[in-house]
């Protein structure tokens, strides 16, 4: 061939071991073998391919504890108990009537023990119970629907195998199910309640089982509009409130009573006064947390951590490194934050007729710091024990109004009304919010008691008036603080040099300077 000049090339034998051959198609189809990997992940995670994973079942003897062990809620006890009384006593009750109580509601905010009372609803009544979420949607068309669906046919089979022939389906963070339907375009987008739906109806028939149902809330039919199909389907409904002052004490007690490296020292009933508006799985965090900085100081858990403690679980973190070398802005912060202090202290020596003790007494503020929030995204912030109260005044709003707007109003004393800033947006904010409720939700100004949201000609007049009265109230928090500037610019001052001062520190400097400046 060569001598011939003609071209040729080796053509090797083809490799057709099964090693060679499966690289091959691998390589051809690697784009394939992702997608439909990726498909197959995303309906196992989304519960489409194991329902299994959407529900945790729980059998009576797997349950520890009791309702006593639950620290207070009395109110509540007593009325879930009733509740597990007319469930274990259905033919007396329906004599009188009362029927189809299988279908309960609770509501209350996070973490004051809805999930913990239901389950042990479940050991008084010796059913099991089949734990789940409101949050069951998988991202596919009736996904929703086939969970609940599956959710319901576990709990028939759990009934089924019990001697009473009862099992309950406990939803927690049920809101998305609650909501009234018909808000979405989409036509499926009400799959899933209505699907729920179908499953309210008391003693199920199929296979003579009954299926106790109890949604849990962090809303109920006074904040957050119910479907009125779904509501009517609850014929019981029981609140969780957050615990009273008497309870936080004995929740406090309960929870350091497992912290064995603690000071003996601990002011409890303090801590209790200043822990206000705090569920129990709050309060259990706050100790958990005050454990971790005592840990970190290699010391023994102090009122000073619970304290921290407290803080960082409901504000978060403090950070100085932010504003340490931005002196123009700490200056700002520091008088802002005065501000606030100032406008509440003034109106508060009013109220106790000049007494400086009994308005130390009174007030609630707990200390003013110039240190940033990075998670409220906050420069500085005033610390204060919360309200217990759960009716306000036109007087106690009013107050709170011109507190908020002390900071602003310090800072336009000081600085001048061109030199103010933005800082007070998160003020006005709850400013606008407070307006709201009084001249659009409850027309407290007005003879007419209306609700105005829908009238629309009503809440024109209504939101100038609004205004008006914001004015008036801004006047007002720069008329309390004219007289003070120089104090607001010496405790700013102080501020400034410490970061943060305590309620203690803060009466004491107030003192020296009324001392200072008389003589």
């Amino acid at each position: 061939m060569i001598k011939a000049n003609i071209h040729y090339d080796w053509l090797k034998k083809e490799d057709n071991t099964p090693r060679f051959v499966i690289m091959e198609f691998m390589g051809e189809h690697i784009l394939d073998i992702l997608l439909i990997g990726l498909i197959v992940f995303m309906l196992k995670s989304s519960g489409m391919m194991l329902n299994g994973d959407k529900f945790r079942v729980y059998n009576p003897k797997e349950i520890k504890g009791s309702m006593d062990d639950i620290i207070g809620y009395e109110d509540i006890k007593d009325e879930v108990q009733h509740l597990v009384a007319m469930l274990k006593n259905l033919s007396l009750y329906s004599k009188y009537g009362i029927e189809n109580i299988f279908n309960i509601m609770f509501s209350g905010q996070q973490g004051t023990g809805k999930t913990t009372m239901a389950v042990q609803i479940a050991k008084k009544l010796n059913v099991p119970i089949l734990v789940t979420t409101g949050n069951i949607e998988t991202g596919f068309v009736g996904g929703g629907a086939k969970v609940i669906k599956s959710i319901y046919a576990k709990a028939n089979e759990l009934a089924q195998e019990n001697e009473f022939k009862t099992c309950i389906v406990f939803i927690d963070e049920a809101q998305n199910l609650l909501m009234k339907r018909g808000q979405s375009r989409e036509k499926w987008a009400d799959d899933t309640p209505n699907e729920l739906l179908t499953h309210l109806e008391g003693v199920r028939s199929i296979h003579d089982v009954r299926i106790i149902t109890i949604v849990a809330s962090n809303f109920d039919e006074s904040n957050m509009q119910l479907d009125e199909a779904m509501a009517s389907r609850f014929k019981k409904k029981i609140h969780f409130r957050l615990p009273n002052e008497e309870e936080r004490e004995e929740l406090l007690k309960h929870f350091l009573e497992k912290v064995e490296s603690k000071d003996e020292n601990i002011n409890i009933k303090r801590l209790s006064k200043a822990f206000s508006m705090t569920s129990p799985r709050t309060l259990q965090t706050i100790v958990q947390e005050s454990a971790l900085l005592a840990i970190a100081k290699e010391k023994k858990v102090s009122e000073e951590d619970l304290m921290k403690a407290f803080e960082v679980v409901m504000i978060g973190k403090t950070d100085r490194k932010t504003t340490k070398n931005r002196d123009k802005e700490r200056h700002i912060i520091s008088i802002h934050e005065i501000g606030h202090f100032m406008a509440d202290f003034k109106q508060s020596m009013e109220e106790n007729k000049q007494d400086i003790n009994k308005t130390k007494e009174k007030m609630k503020v707990i200390k003013i710091s110039s240190e940033s929030i990075s998670r409220a995204n906050a420069l500085g912030y005033v610390l204060s024990e919360s309200d217990d109260m759960l009716l306000h005044s036109i007087n106690e709003l009013e107050k709170e109004i011109r507190i908020l707007y002390g900071g602003v109003a310090s800072e336009e004393l000081i600085f001048g009304k061109r030199n103010i800033t933005t800082g007070s947006a998160n003020d006005i904010e709850k400013i606008t919010k407070i307006l709201n409720h009084l001249f659009i939700e409850t027309s407290a100004y007005s003879e007419a008691k209306l609700k105005l949201d829908n009238i629309d000609s009503l809440k024109e007049l209504a939101y100038k008036q609004m205004e008006a009265k914001a004015i008036e109230l801004y006047k007002e928090s720069l008329k309390l603080l004219e007289e003070d500037k120089k104090l607001i610019e010496h405790l700013a001052n102080i501020l400034i040099e410490r970061w943060v001062l305590s309620k203690d520190e803060i009466f004491e400097e107030i003192k020296i300077y009324r001392l200072v400046t008389v003589k």
